[in-house]
């Protein structure tokens, strides 16, 4: 089988990190099946012309539209998989196909502007920019539901309940022709080891320091309340680990506390494995996610998350496992409980490990889209 994956962006020896949830799942798919052709297309509408590198073993193009029609027409795909519809794909790409596509929705791409009111503050013409974009985004992610509906040969994946809402809700627009798949977390890698009742008092924050909808602002209110309200606080100890235009504007505040180890720099993912097996409790407060994959690897390593009772960590997360919080205060009373409790700590570590494992095992996420994949491809020779 071809596959033909369109996506923004791609991992490369410079950039590491650059949608490496698409390489996740193209690396598993190969591993299942060593048979299957995989090509990837980083869509970049400035490239001038095709270019192409090898990233373990899968070739990626870096390519304008122009460049993606030719590659599709050079490979001649038996499936399409996109990752991030962007609206210059619909008719200049998929009316001029045939072949079945799979898109996947992550979450920026099918949610309005209204919904990311708390991280802007941009000039006024960056702002009305960015509103008529993101319309004209929306508008067409309704054209090409429209569109999927009266061809059938279009398929979404969401990766939650509530992100399929909300594009359904913001597009206007709604189709029965989905499927619910979370991003996957590598159980095996992320492998769950029972914690030493004192790891309860290290915690640890992971985080991008370069959007607002990660509240490490929230995260570092609860540390500082802790500070002032807490007689336990000196034998807590914080690990904050990230990168990002906001580091050093939020962390000033607590970099003086000498029981606060403050980290500026991106990890790879043996590093976050490291770091895991050294603490008890992951603080990962968030303003909006579609999912929440950093705190799900935690929880795969029986970390106990504290996070925040919004979007779709809810799905993910319940309170017999972890802490949905909705105020920094609530954030510093779930820290407080876990240390006061060792006995409570030790019971969330065994129970968010399990949990995670029933919905976003490979068995729960990468199974699903290959079994979907093969039955697509299927019906389609019939």
């Amino acid at each position: 089988m071809r596959l033909f994956v369109i996506s923004p962006g791609y991992p490369s020896e410079n950039n590491l990190y650059n949608s490496n949830f698409v390489q996740k799942r193209l690396e598993l798919y190969k591993n299942y099946n060593k048979n299957w052709q995989i090509e990837v297309l980083i869509y970049n509408k400035r490239a001038i012309k095709n270019n192409y590198y090898y990233f373990n073993n899968i070739k990626v193009h870096n390519c304008n539209l122009n460049g993606i029609l030719e590659n599709y027409y050079s490979m001649k795909p038996d499936l399409i998989l996109i990752h991030f519809f962007h609206r210059d794909l619909f008719e200049n790409f998929i009316k001029k196909i045939n072949e079945p596509i799979l898109i996947w929705v992550h979450g920026a791409e099918a949610l309005s502007w209204k919904r990311r009111l708390f991280n802007f503050s941009v000039s006024p013409i960056k702002f009305i920019k960015y509103v008529i974009s993101n319309s004209l985004q929306l508008r067409k992610f309704s054209s090409l539901i429209d569109y999927s509906k009266k061809t059938g040969r279009i398929k979404f994946i969401f990766v939650s309940k509530w992100m399929k809402d909300v594009c359904f809700k913001d597009t206007k627009n709604s189709t029965d022709n989905f499927e619910i798949i979370p991003n996957v977390v590598d159980t095996d890698f992320f492998d769950y080891v029972p914690k030493d009742f004192l790891q309860r008092r290290n915690i640890l924050l992971i985080r991008n320091f370069d959007s607002k909808k990660y509240a490490t602002d929230i995260a570092i209110k609860a540390i500082l309340y802790l500070s002032k309200n807490y007689k336990g606080f000196k034998g807590l100890n914080f690990t904050i680990i990230g990168k990002g235009k906001l580091w050093h504007k939020l962390t000033k505040r607590i970099k003086n506390f000498s029981n606060v180890r403050l980290i500026n720099k991106f990890l790879t993912h043996e590093e976050i494995k490291k770091y895991h097996s050294e603490n008890g409790v992951f603080l990962c407060p968030t303003r909006q996610d579609s999912q929440g994959v950093s705190m799900c690897e935690a929880m795969s390593s029986g970390l106990v998350p504290i996070s925040s009772n919004n979007t779709a960590i809810l799905e993910f997360l319940n309170r017999e496992a972890g802490y949905l919080t909705n105020n920094f205060i609530e954030i510093a009373k779930a820290i407080e409980e876990l240390n006061d409790n060792p006995k409570l700590f030790s019971e969330k570590s065994i129970k968010v490990a399990n949990l995670i494992r029933n919905l976003a095992s490979f068995e729960k996420t990468i199974k699903k889209e290959i079994d979907l994949i093969n039955s697509i491809y299927q019906e389609n020779k019939k």
